[in-house]
């Protein structure tokens, strides 16, 4: 026998899961009649009770799998908050208990609710399911009425406007809608008014369990808000009770470019504190060690949902909870066995779960840290031990920390290049200063909330020691996320590549001195199929409109190369963040020809352009003191030899929005953002042929498809 395949016999959990998860994924893409899909696994175990062989148990497993996505994606009750239509202009009235509190201060307040009725006139509906609530001060900014303080299991009521969330429009754009779909959110109701919000009962789930979960969290964000603001909160809110929504965006950029944003999750290490805390605790009171690891289980569980049940808790408190029960009858648990079942349990529960991205990169860093570790480092570490300055146990735990690190950051690389389009460079040494400080604050955060109870001077000593550090901290993070090449954008890193680069670390990791020449020659074909077949998936579009905060772009490439942008709207701050990396993931690094469409043009919009591209001509309709050429209606700019740009309108020295007409070998293009109102003395309707309207936010689309 293989040592594979003795591998898979000795982890059992590890096969059903990958089968489990195949059936997840097939099941999220397309839908079966629930009779059939249900009646497919209960057919199938009929067999196995016959036959009994493992062909039928993999189809059973994988059955499974695609039952449940196709219940948790494409199924809900006649009661459901989806079932409801949009509101639009008007607005509804809802009710609901508020699960979870994600972020609230005197602007703004934002909170799900499990909402319970939706009321008119003069009746109501019972209902069911997440809503998300964005509550604005809005027109009383200036006046004396407060936001409610909102809290978790308060029941309220509230009249805003009532939505679907809106998909992503453009090419690259984070979906959001697809986002709080993972999460169980698709509505959204939406009030700028603080008076439209009441609180009916302020204890609505009135258990003990529910009630010392709401108390204590709510006792332990009293003592952070009281100590900590800005980042500082937002940062020990995180990894104290999993809430990070306080932290600003641009702290959540620098992590996410230095590669620590994982630090944020609450996981195996938040575990292994309360762990470690309760069995010492126990043992002051002697406690035997297996009746103190029995009550730890109900404390972590606690835990868990003290957390708001973040993947990565979940996953970490079932494998404690499984060592656990190992420890105490005695058995030995594979690690393996124990994150595969964890991982089983977790998406029996949700599927959806699958694609969220805290999960995958949770799973993606314990399994690598174990997997690249055991094979390669801890084989160097041994090779290392025989030279006397590893016999220093600072060195070597530093050493194993930095090992154990790189381990982390190779399993999750083609994630982070999937999820956020970048590969931090700077992620070794910015993990070396992140995580023992993130793990000191995490204890010294649990030490403060508790003496906080009887001493207010310890209290108060930990949380000033907690501010100098991170004051330090995020300067720190901000001057190395801010150095030159900190990262690499790494564009189109789609599930293929994903799979390919884990088969290939696989193989390399895994290579003895016998077959690693064969697994080298073998994994260069690999990358060449990889290469072959991404080559062969680039499609490139002639012409893509995009709109970005109410402004109007038109992208249009040549078969030479040559590309053309329109831009137009007045609102600037899209460029640098949003435009100028989908030109980049595109492959774009020049704008042949720039057009400026309805906003005057000054030196400060060109270096927004600058900051990421090269910029070759510059037109506009109107000419100022900027050095620019003019255009306007009769002109045409020749893109190659099959496409070329009619200008429709406006005339030169008019301050107006650019309409003009793109052709190419297969399509014409009408652009007017003004409702076809183009100058009709340089277009003949008659070559159109027939013309189908695409509307976007400000503009027509319109194109004759030959």
């Amino acid at each position: 026998m293989t040592p594979f395949l003795k591998w898979v016999r000795k982890n059992p959990a590890v096969k059903f899961c990958i089968i489990f998860i195949a059936g997840i994924f097939a099941g999220s893409y397309s839908f079966i009649p629930i009779y059939i899909s249900l009646s497919i696994p209960l057919v199938l175990f009929i067999l196995f009770f016959k036959f009994k062989n493992s062909f039928l148990t993999a189809l059973i497993i994988f059955s499974c799998g695609f039952l449940k996505s196709n219940i948790d994606f494409f199924l809900t009750g006649s009661d459901n908050v989806s079932r409801i239509p949009d509101s639009e202009k008007f607005e509804y009235t809802l009710s609901g208990v508020v699960s979870s509190v994600i972020s609230k201060n005197e602007e703004a307040t934002k909170f799900i609710i499990d909402s319970k009725y939706i009321y008119n006139s003069s009746d109501s509906l019972s209902i069911n399911g997440k809503v998300l609530v964005n509550l604005f001060k809005g027109k009383f900014s200036n006046e004396e009425i407060k936001i409610p303080d909102i809290k978790e299991n308060y029941y309220i009521k509230i009249t805003g406007r009532f939505n679907s969330p809106l998909p992503y429009r453009n090419p690259g754009d984070f979906d959001y809608a697809k986002y709080l779909e993972i999460n169980g959110i698709r509505k959204i109701i939406t009030s700028n008014n603080p008076q439209s919000i009441s609180i009916l009962n302020n204890s609505y789930n009135n258990n003990f369990f529910s009630n010392l979960i709401y108390s204590t969290r709510d006792y332990s964000d009293k003592v952070i808000n009281y100590y900590y603001s800005g980042d500082n909160k937002g940062f020990i809110e995180g990894l104290v009770t999993g809430q990070r929504d306080d932290i600003s965006k641009e702290t959540k950029t620098n992590f996410i470019n230095t590669g620590i944003m994982h630090i944020l999750a609450v996981s195996g290490f938040n575990v292994a504190i309360v762990l470690v805390f309760i069995l010492v605790s126990l043992s002051l009171f002697r406690f035997k060690r297996h009746h103190a690891m029995i009550v730890a289980i109900p404390f972590l569980i606690f835990y868990c949902f003290y957390t708001t049940m973040a993947p990565s808790i979940i996953r970490a408190t079932l494998m404690g909870v499984l060592v656990i029960i190992g420890f105490l009858i005695e058995r030995r648990l594979e690690f393996y066995n124990i994150v595969a079942f964890s991982a089983i349990l977790i998406l029996a529960a949700d599927a959806k779960q699958l694609f969220d991205a805290g999960f995958i990169l949770s799973y993606a860093a314990v399994i690598s840290m174990v997997f690249v570790y055991d094979n390669v480092f801890k084989i160097t570490e041994k090779k290392l031990s025989k030279y006397n300055f590893t016999n220093n146990k600072i060195f070597r735990w530093c050493f194993t920390f930095i090992l154990i690190s790189i381990s982390a950051i190779i399993g999750t690389l083609p994630v982070s290049a999937y999820f956020f389009d970048k590969i931090p460079v700077v992620s070794i040494i910015a993990n070396i200063l992140a995580v023992p400080l993130a793990n000191f604050i995490l204890i010294s955060s649990f030490l403060q909330i508790i003496f906080s109870t009887f001493s207010a001077f310890l209290s108060s000593s930990i949380a000033y020691l907690n501010n100098f550090l991170l004051n330090h901290f995020f300067n720190a993070i901000d001057y190395i996320a801010n150095i030159k090449y900190a990262f690499i954008y790494f564009y189109k890193f789609d599930v293929f590549n994903i799979l390919i680069y884990y088969v290939i670390l696989i193989l390399l990791i895994t290579a003895t001195k016998i077959n690693l020449f064969k697994r080298i020659i073998f994994a260069s074909m690999i990358i060449i199929f990889a290469i072959t077949i991404n080559s062969l998936n680039t499609n490139e579009n002639k012409l893509t409109v995009l709109n970005y905060f109410e402004s109007d772009i038109i992208l249009m490439r040549g078969d030479n190369g040559k590309t053309i942008l329109v831009y137009e709207g007045d609102k600037f701050r899209n460029i640098k963040n949003k435009l100028i990396p989908y030109l980049q993931s595109e492959g774009i690094n020049k704008i042949d020809v720039l057009i400026f469409s309805g906003i005057e043009i000054n030196e400060g919009v060109i270096n927004e352009f600058k900051t990421g591209i090269q910029i070759g001509e510059i037109y506009a309709p109107y000419h100022n003191n900027f050095n620019y050429n003019q255009i306007g209606a009769g002109d045409v700019i020749t893109i190659d030899n099959s496409s070329s740009l009619f200008i429709t309108r406006p005339f030169r020295n008019e301050i107006s929005d650019v309409n003009f007409i793109y052709k190419n070998r297969e399509d014409e293009f009408v652009y007017s953002n003004d409702g076809m109102k183009f100058n009709c003395k340089f277009f003949n309707p008659e070559n159109t042929g027939a013309l189908i309207f695409n509307e976007s936010k400000s503009g027509l689309l319109i194109s004759n498809q030959k």
